[in-house]
């Protein structure tokens, strides 16, 4: 690919599916965590392309109230 695209190649794309992912994304590029990224092409569904991104989540304790 090098050959053909140069050293760097600029991909757009979209985070689908979930509002909590969208965030998730949005807190590691603000905050400068660490992201992982996985490019890879499927086969068995019409040869597209993917984007598997991984990164830091901030955990959120979640308190229930119960009311007497």
């Amino acid at each position: 690919m090098q050959s053909e695209y140069g050293q760097k190649l600029e991909i757009s794309f979209q985070v689908t599916e979930c509002r909590r992912r969208q965030l998730s994304l949005l807190y590691a590029i603000e905050k400068q965590k660490p992201i992982t990224v996985q490019v890879f092409r499927r086969e068995h569904k019409s040869d597209q392309w993917y984007i598997h991104l991984t990164t830091y989540v901030l955990e959120v304790l979640i308190t229930r109230v119960i009311a007497s």
